[in-house]
């Protein structure tokens, strides 16, 4: 069985801004549902590992688009698994439009967590066996720690609900990239896309959870530091970095 799987998204009314363009949102929805008919396909979905009492855990994911389809136009999501090694297992993506162009790539990691102990497990063999020996679509060094705000950015509060989470019971990831792209100025993300963003996850967030979304402009202009808190206990929930193309 090949571990290449790739699937048609039509870019639905609900799933387009202002300027008729899908949200990036739409497209971290879009590598969730890939990677999940992919995992299902090799084995291991979420209903396939509950029978270990493991799930997967995102740890790190990076998009980067040169292009956004159109609303009614359909995209291309291309994805594999990459590689693993004792903890961590990689996911890489490829996104195209109907007629090949190429729109972006994208990667994550991955961990293996116990459901009793919240704990990260080795890796199983038989994903480490299964990597799909092809060029990285995307490479990023997800040891690399991401530089949170220093201070004097943006900051919105955002009230965890529960249309925010998955089927674990747990926010999904896809939340966490609105938080972020929400935290910047309306100037900027009212006139511009994001071209590059680099998500670290550190902890998880439940139903009700007040989220403290920062941001911080860097003087190369179109790049923003973010740090996602938790504004009970400021437990940092993740870090990211965004780059907007210019206007």
């Amino acid at each position: 069985m090949s571990g290449l799987h790739t699937e048609a998204f039509r870019v639905r009314f609900n799933e387009a801004d202002a300027t008729g363009f899908a949200t990036l949102q739409t497209i971290g929805n879009w590598l969730q549902e890939a990677a999940d008919q992919n995992a299902r396909a090799l084995g291991w979905a979420r209903e396939q590992l509950a029978s270990r009492h493991l799930f997967w855990a995102l740890t790190g994911l990076r998009i980067r688009l040169t292009g956004y389809p159109r609303w009614r136009e359909t995209a291309h999501v291309s994805t594999w698994p990459a590689g693993a090694n004792r903890l961590f297992a990689w996911r890489d993506f490829l996104l195209a439009a109907d007629d090949g162009t190429p729109l972006g790539a994208a990667t994550s990691a991955w961990l293996l967590v116990m459901e009793n102990t919240r704990r990260p497990v080795r890796m199983l063999p038989e994903i480490a066996a299964a990597a799909v020996h092809r060029p990285r679509a995307l490479e990023q060094d997800f040891r690399a720690k991401l530089a949170p705000p220093q201070g004097g950015g943006h900051v919105r509060r955002f009230r965890v609900r529960r249309s925010d989470l998955d089927v674990n019971g747990h926010v999904n990831n896809v939340s966490f990239i609105e938080w972020v792209v929400e935290s910047v100025p309306p100037e900027i993300a009212g006139a511009r896309r994001v071209q590059d963003i680099v998500l670290a996850f550190h902890a998880e967030a439940l139903l009700g959870d007040e989220i403290e979304a920062q941001a911080e402009q860097e003087s190369s202009g179109g790049i923003f530091r973010h740090r996602l808190l938790r504004a009970g206990d400021n437990t940092v929930l993740a870090l990211a970095r965004t780059a907007w193309n210019t206007a």
